[in-house]
């Protein structure tokens, strides 16, 4: 097999380049299955928009994929047949949540030996994407049932990320109860935020699945996954405003009332829903030509997968396609290797019953 990408030019969006986002389900136990499947539902979108595992960091427990109560282990779903938890690496899980980790990782200021899994590595470039999930009360949220992380502290938080460069611009998701009491300490510049509920309201989930006996996932959380589907995965629609996406709920579905904090937005700068959730390389195609010498075996493998690279191209993700090229490569010195490796036992038998 011959492969070869002839040439591509490539430049990196400064919108994309520099994306991070920070997923957070404050939750543990079985009975907040809902808060996990949220969090999935935000991390598949970030996945399939562009972002690398490197550019997320996930706090979730790992409770509910784990739990002897599921009867389909190794699972989370919102949806059955469309399981969300297959490629997910969290990297701070079980009691390591906490408020002191989660500012920690925020403000950068870590042990010197913390693993880069657990650091976010963002610049006074970034943008970035903060979604939290779980219990909260007026001010504050819960985390796991052990502690509170007062709204006061969130906002000091995200004023001392400010301070220290820790991003350009900032928007902040909650799918919580009475989540505008959260975002409504928030002082800092820069920065848009969209709560799931008004400052005494409730958020309700969704619907349950009688097999598992719980709720599976929230209202606020569902209906944004649609919304993305429905824009930007399918449309394309790379113009939505966050404002606008906002708009699109349906208040008698959610029971409750988005809100929304624009005052310390950037006037002079976008907040589209694309600038934050992807992160993805733009490419400019100049030719992209394969070659290769077919055997009857691997033949519509191989065609199938130069489909898949120019549909990944064709969005912008060379991260994939370069993985791809590598796998047929890899591929191709896998069966050389065992050719020369037939060839030397060969020609050591051979030389064994010559020499004397």
């Amino acid at each position: 097999m011959f492969v070869r990408v002839s040439l591509i030019s490539i430049f990196v969006s400064p919108c994309f380049a520099e994306n991070h986002a920070v997923l957070i389900d404050t939750s543990r136990l079985w009975t907040n299955y809902r808060h996990s499947s949220n969090t999935l539902a935000f991390y598949n979108v970030l996945r399939d928009l562009g972002f690398s595992d490197d550019r997320v960091t996930v706090f979730m427990t790992g409770d509910v994929p784990c739990s002897f109560c599921s009867p389909d282990a190794g699972t989370v779903f919102h949806t059955r047949g469309q399981d969300l938890y297959t490629s997910l690496y969290s990297d701070v899980k079980g009691d390591e949540i906490s408020r002191e980790g989660i500012m920690r990782l925020l403000k950068g200021k870590h042990p010197p030996m913390t693993p880069r899994n657990r650091r976010m590595g963002s610049s006074e470039i970034s943008r970035l994407f903060v979604f939290m999930t779980g219990h909260s009360g007026i001010g504050f949220a819960k985390i796991q049932d052990l502690e509170e992380f007062s709204a006061s502290d969130i906002a000091d938080t995200i004023h001392e990320m400010s301070q220290l460069g820790r991003y350009s611009h900032f928007v902040w998701f909650a799918d919580t109860c009475r989540a505008a009491s959260l975002h409504e300490a928030f002082y800092s510049p820069n920065l848009m935020a969209v709560g799931s509920s008004a400052n005494r309201q409730s958020s309700y989930s969704r619907h349950g699945d009688n097999q598992l006996g719980v709720s599976i996932v929230d209202r606020f959380s569902y209906n944004a996954e649609d919304i993305f589907n429905r824009t930007i995965r399918n449309s394309h629609n790379r113009s939505l405003a966050i404002e606008e996406f906002s708009s699109m709920f349906d208040r008698h579905m959610l029971m409750s009332d988005i809100s929304v904090r624009t005052d310390l937005a950037d006037p002079d700068s976008s907040y589209r829903l694309i600038d934050f959730l992807a992160s993805a390389m733009t490419i400019h195609e100049s030719s992209w030509k394969t070659e290769r010498y077919e055997s009857e075996y691997g033949k519509n493998e191989w065609r199938e997968d130069v489909s898949v690279a120019s549909r990944l191209m064709s969005h912008g993700n060379i991260e994939y396609v370069v993985d791809l090229v590598h796998k047929n490569s890899e591929s191709f010195s896998m069966k050389l290797n065992h050719v020369c490796s037939s060839l030397l036992f060969i020609l050591l038998v051979f030389l064994v019953y010559l020499l004397p």
